[in-house]
């Protein structure tokens, strides 16, 4: 008995002694990019618009108050995902100065910054905040994932009932449905209905949308044309649903066809004018304050924390027996993006939309 007491008296110690240098070495880590951050001061970003500039000063705050830096947060709020990333391939191979310190994108768009060689591969285990979920780490260490989202249908219960609620792209075709929606203009996103069923299917739900009366408009025009009651539903990521639910707006969230899983991202630009600063931020934006914040105050969950309500929502999509689509995860879908026939079938995509 004695000699087992001993025995895990030693290997605690031993433990203690080997994960001291490891602890050190995060901590030095974490020091070294809190340290350059104070000299740089401030920090260029494009971020999700639904973080709006109250929140950045509550992240400023946040941040000064956990490692003490003074970090002024220059915020431009984004768009487009793909034009941000078209933009952030074209800077890259000009060899010039980035327009923002950080790259802000979900998968797809993600993927082909990646592969373009815009952003910076960082050990982000000795920043990441304590209790930050070890999955938010994305892309072998060139992104953090930040939240989460379904692409689905919003849709108001008071003018049409749950049960007659739409259940696939291909319903929005009927002419029950005619010029009620709004769908977004994001051919990367529709790009995953070929790899679920095939291009024949994706582009003849699209015609049929358009001429059903299909508006092809942004995610926040999408959502403002929502909440003024213009049209009754919309085709649109989660999180407008959670932002709508707390401001009051009645609302429900339906995913179509699948549950098809979002994962936004951020990463740091090589050649950034404020790299440490980019660090601490995107180290910050990924962990459990800043997703209490993302959640609780600006309505954007994070999948990877199962006290989140996007966790609950790939388990009611489990539940009910539809598949679950991610790029990152789907056998050959990141590499499907860029090749000729990935950009042909966005080319048709772009076609029909436009012709609203």
């Amino acid at each position: 008995m004695k000699r087992g007491i001993v025995l895990a008296v030693l290997l605690m110690s031993l433990g203690a002694l080997v994960s001291a240098p490891g602890a050190r070495a995060a901590s030095d880590a974490l020091t070294r990019v809190i340290e350059g951050a104070k000299k740089e001061g401030a920090v260029d970003v494009v971020l999700p618009s639904s973080l709006t500039p109250e929140g950045v000063s509550k992240v400023e705050k946040a941040i000064a108050a956990k490692y003490g830096v003074s970090l002024k947060i220059n915020y431009t709020p984004a768009r487009s995902y793909p034009q941000l990333t078209a933009q952030a391939i074209s800077e890259f191979r000009a060899k010039v100065t980035p327009s923002y310190d950080l790259h802000v994108s979900s998968d797809s768009n993600m993927f082909d910054a990646v592969r373009a060689g815009v952003l910076e591969k960082v050990d982000w285990g000795p920043l990441l905040p304590e209790g930050t979920p070890p999955q938010v780490v994305q892309f072998g260490g060139e992104s953090v994932a930040i939240y989460t989202g379904h692409v689905g249908l919003l849709y108001n219960p008071q003018v049409i009932s749950p049960q007659d609620a739409p259940v696939s792209l291909s319903d929005l075709g009927k002419p029950k449905w005619k010029g009620k929606f709004v769908i977004f203009p994001y051919t990367d996103l529709y790009s995953a209905y070929s790899r679920i069923y095939d291009n024949a299917r994706i582009l003849t739900d699209l015609k049929a949308m358009m001429n059903n009366g299909a508006v092809v408009d942004t995610y926040p025009n999408e959502y403002r044309r929502f909440t003024v009651g213009e049209y009754p539903m919309i085709l649109i990521t989660s999180a407008f649903y959670s932002q709508a639910v707390k401001k009051g707006i009645p609302a429900r969230f339906k995913s179509l066809d699948f549950a098809y899983v979002t994962i936004h991202q951020l990463g740091v630009r090589k050649g950034a004018r404020h790299p440490n600063a980019a660090r601490l931020l995107i180290a910050y934006m990924s962990g459990p304050e800043a997703h209490r914040i993302w959640e609780n105050e600006i309505g954007n969950g994070n999948a990877f924390y199962p006290d989140s309500y996007e966790h609950k929502l790939s388990q009611e999509a489990q539940k009910s027996g539809l598949k679950i689509f991610n790029w990152s995860q789907w056998p050959g879908a990141l590499e499907f993006m860029g090749t000729k026939a990935s950009e042909d079938l966005a080319k048709e995509m772009t076609r029909i939309l436009r012709a609203q």
